[in-house]
């Protein structure tokens, strides 16, 4: 049988609408199927030979490797220390309470040895892109003070400071040392002026000591003033001023400080810290470990070690290294304006820092350089520590933690007919749709009766955990009536979100919404026209088609439709042909 050009149209049409609809009805392929990104790497420098792999890092100061052997070029320098009344005296040794060179194991950067007046940093002056984001990686020691905090005279100092600087800048010297940890400028007691790094963007301070975190009175974070010989003599602050207190003794020990962008005298405006506010004004540390390791110059702490007195030095300096790793995690968004986040192993563990939570968390307010260029630095003055770096790593950022909140907002019962007086049950379902735990998550509704929501108290959820909370509302007249017009409304809207936090980062869900309807409203809606019932006169004509541009669901009763048209057609052919077979 040969179909004819009306009925092979229809036929295809009813296909073709069939394929339409099965190919419409596929899943597609989920996100997660996808294969897992790969980080980039971009810069791999272990510090642990007695030479530098990457020719673009400059030693600077006092800096060397600690397997670099003594005249050597990547070698620690001899620097001055304090002598007889005071005057400065050239040091005998360039590995005072750190590590010497020995094949056998593997080394260190060292910044500083724990003598006095030493400062050391090293810069790497090669442009690196900053398009994919930066995730920084390196092992940080701190220890072995020659003037352990055993009195309210003396403490350990002063600190490791890690700063980005925009990758167009010639880095060939960091910024003042001392409280400003190479990257701020600096005034000192006697108006001497240092100029903080040429355009830096951000210096992270792990601060030992504590005074990276002040502004005064070293001016730290001034910009302009009055000036004296081309030099300012006095501070002016237009932007953020540090909490910390303007005095020496204000200082907030034990603390990590971020400074943001600056250039000679001008900026590295204070942008937040890991501290508290009491009702003093000296600031608190909210860090859960110490930065600092311990000092074999502090009794308090070769005291409690069994058999320190008879151990050989080697063995106290492995014991003094294992006791002050501290493994960094540092995170910038690959984004204009990056989220900055700074992570902390107390116990120098990879897999406790996989599983940590960000001890600072700040979202920049100036764009983030095309290129950026790096370093860090460390120093001694009055008192001393040592300051090691190694194992560092920089790749593009694919990991990052990624911290997210859900909720679905429902009324409980009925949503319709509420009145004055009245009580709505609200449900909300909250769930952690991110990859880490959140602290403190809870609800945020400004309409929800006070003392009404269960649980009360902030709760913890892990990676796809749910929790369910309950509130109730009693609707007042104002509610019911629109806002100085005395009309009534027709429905009571309420919105909520729900907020957590991941360490010292704020996680907020998007908003939810619950609406009832509220009586009285005025005259009820009239009932929709209803659809008449075909007549066999209608059906004579054929089944009765769905009006065009209804919606994606009448997809299928249009292709049901043409296709029964389709078979109707098919069977009068069938139907002729054999009529005429018979004749």
């Amino acid at each position: 049988m040969r179909l004819t050009k009306p009925i092979a149209a229809i036929a295809v049409a009813t296909l073709g609408l069939a394929l339409v609809v099965d190919v419409a009805s596929q899943p597609t392929a989920a996100a997660d199927e996808m294969p897992n990104a790969v980080p980039t790497p971009l810069l791999n420098e272990d510090f642990t030979g007695d030479r530098l792999q990457d020719s673009n890092f400059k030693l600077l100061g006092h800096a060397g490797l600690t397997n670099a052997p003594d005249g050597t070029v990547f070698a620690p320098k001899v620097g001055l220390d304090k002598g007889p009344n005071g005057a400065n005296v050239e040091q005998t040794g360039t590995r005072n309470g750190a590590p010497g060179p020995d094949a056998s194991v593997d080394g260190y950067l060292q910044l500083t040895d724990n003598n006095h007046n030493k400062v050391g940093a090293v810069l790497y002056d090669h442009a690196i892109s900053a398009s994919g984001g930066i995730d920084v990686t390196f092992e940080m020691y701190q220890f072995n003070s020659t003037t352990p905090a055993t009195s309210n005279t003396q403490a350990p100092a002063d600190g490791i400071g890690f700063f980005i600087v925009d990758g167009t800048a010639n880095l060939d010297t960091p910024g003042a040392y001392g409280g400003s940890l190479g990257y701020a400028q600096k005034r000192d007691e006697d108006g001497t002026w240092t100029r903080g790094v040429d355009h830096g963007y951000l210096g992270i301070g792990f601060d030992v000591l504590g005074n990276y975190i002040q502004d005064d009175p070293e001016c730290r974070g001034s910009t302009g003033g009055e000036s004296a010989g081309g030099l300012k003599k006095k501070c002016y602050y237009p932007g953020t001023f540090s909490p910390a207190g303007s005095d020496w003794k204000d200082n907030a020990d034990n603390t990590i400080t971020l400074r943001g962008p600056g250039n000679g005298f001008d900026g590295y405006e204070y942008l937040t810290s890991t501290i508290v506010l009491p009702s003093t004004k000296k600031p608190t540390t909210t860090l859960p470990g110490l930065l600092g390791g311990p000092s074999s110059h502090d009794p308090r702490w070769t005291g409690g070690i069994t058999g320190w007195a008879g151990m050989s030095e080697d063995k106290k300096m492995e014991r003094l290294l294992d006791e002050s790793k501290r493994l960094v995690r540092i995170i910038v968004s690959p984004e204009e304006k990056p989220l900055v986040q700074v992570f902390v192993a107390f116990d120098g563990k990879r897999e406790t820092l996989a599983e940590s939570a960000p001890l600072l968390s700040y979202r920049m307010t100036e764009p983030m350089p095309e290129n950026f260029k790096f370093g860090f630095a460390g120093s001694t003055g009055h008192f001393t520590d040592v300051h090691l770096i190694r194992m560092l790593k920089i790749t593009t950022l694919v990991d990052a933690p990624a911290p997210a909140l859900e909720i679905v907002k429902t009324v409980r019962g009925e949503s319709v007919g509420y009145g004055v007086g009245e009580t709505i049950a609200y449900e909300f379902d909250v769930k952690n749709t991110g990859t880490t735990t959140l602290t403190g998550v809870t609800i945020e509704d400004d309409l929800i009766d006070h003392g009404t929501l269960a649980p009360s108290s902030p709760v913890t959820l892990g990676p796809n955990e749910t929790q369910t909370f309950t509130a109730t509302h009693k609707l007042t007249s104002e509610e019911v009536t629109a806002a100085g017009t005395g009309t009534p409304v027709c429905q009571f809207v309420n919105e909520a979100h729900a907020s957590g936090q991941f360490g010292a980062q704020s996680v907020t869900s998007a908003p939810a919404t619950a609406t009832v309807s509220v009586t009285p409203c005025g005259a009820p809606s009239p009932d929709p026209t209803p659809t008449p019932t075909p007549t066999p006169d209608d059906w004579a004509k054929g089944p009765p088609l769905p009006p065009v541009g209804g919606t994606p669901g009448a997809i299928p009763a249009v292709a049901a439709s043409i296709a029964a048209i389709g078979a109707v057609y098919l069977l009068a052919a069938s139907r002729r042909n054999r009529r005429h077979r018979i004749r």
